[in-house]
């Protein structure tokens, strides 16, 4: 041997490279993901009767484009669920928020409700009582 690499070992390292490059990925390490909290609530009308397919939005001070919603269920009941990074993660992110909810369509332009009140989501499971101060729609 002369003391030059050979296209065998040169070959080798490239191979070697390639691998642990694919191995660490090219954009390199994914970030956290954030940190949420189980989330979850009621929401009825002025007359006691559930909220059912209501857009639920939680906009947090903190990050208020951080996309944190939910549709209530027959009984008025929701989860919010946290859409970050293209994950769907369960429950909100902690800190005070602003909420927004749409009523479900009955006319041809759906009423959104901004609430008065901020609503603070604890570093612990969270559940929310949310009386509307409108009748129900239809």
């Amino acid at each position: 041997m002369n003391g030059k690499p050979n296209l065998v070992t040169k070959l080798t390292a490239f191979s070697l490279a390639l691998f642990v490059a694919q191995s660490l990925g090219c954009g390199g390490p994914k970030p956290p993901a954030i940190k949420t909290y189980n989330t979850t609530g009621t929401v009825t009308y002025k007359d006691g009767s559930p909220a059912s397919k209501c857009i639920i939005q939680f906009a947090p001070e903190s990050d208020p484009g951080l996309n944190i919603s939910a549709i209530s269920e027959d009984d008025g009941s929701f989860e919010l669920i946290t859409l970050h990074e293209n994950d769907n993660l369960p429950g909100a992110v902690a800190g005070p928020c602003r909420v927004t909810i749409t009523l479900p369509i009955v006319t041809p332009i759906p009423k959104t409700l901004t609430l008065k009140e901020k609503y603070e989501i604890s570093e612990d499971d969270n559940h929310f009582e949310i009386k509307l101060a409108v009748p129900p729609q239809g």
